[in-house]
């Protein structure tokens, strides 16, 4: 009943399953059994934290999924702006995330987490602002060259990689600094 949907995006394994992003659902496995969870789905984001998954929702923002239900996490209002975004773990309990206006965010989600249930409660309220700009040399490359956000990857403890349309293939470190650029320059077939 529920075949009516075009490519998986994105397949994300969490502490509650494996999770199949679509854009209008989500598939989940868990103990031989497949669930639907509605939901709207912006490709690239989904992204996997101490087993919880994280995406944005165009309709509802950034959310994470618990089980069958999604939860918008409302301290986390305004990050997504409607427009492309891609999140990553960028630390035990951060995410960093990046916008198609070539600005970065990191999310600092420590103040949601609940030690004994070993899980974020987005209905906790924060004592602290969870947003943080992430001022890089990434950003600013981004906007000169007019890169289109393409997804965003950890590549290991500390660097990340950032596939773009218009520019290749970006690399950097955890403190935004630009380590390498990939593209046709540099022998890649094309800057997609």
């Amino acid at each position: 009943a529920e075949r009516d949907f075009n490519d998986v995006w994105q397949v994300e394994s969490c502490s509650d399953g494996i999770y199949f992003m679509t854009r209008h659902k989500i598939f989940r496995l868990h103990e031989g059994r497949i669930t639907v969870v509605q939901a709207v789905f912006v490709d690239p984001s989904a992204c996997t934290l101490n087993g919880t998954l994280f995406y944005a929702d165009r309709r509802k923002g950034i959310c994470l999924v618990e089980g069958d239900t999604v939860v918008p996490v409302p301290q986390l209002k305004g990050v997504f702006t409607g427009k492309r975004i891609s999140l990553v773990s960028f630390g035990p309990h951060e995410l960093l995330a990046a916008r198609l206006t070539g600005d970065f965010r990191r999310l600092d989600l420590s103040a949601l987490w609940d030690e004994s249930s070993r899980r974020y409660l987005p209905a906790r309220a924060a004592s602290k602002d969870l947003v943080h700009a992430f001022p890089s040399e990434v950003g600013a490359f981004m906007k000169a060259d007019q890169a289109y956000l393409g997804r965003l990857w950890r590549l290991g403890p500390d660097a990340f990689g950032l596939s773009t349309i218009k520019a290749g293939i970006i690399t950097f470190d955890r403190s935004g600094k630009l380590l390498r650029v990939l593209n046709k320059n540099g022998g890649l077939p094309d800057n997609a």
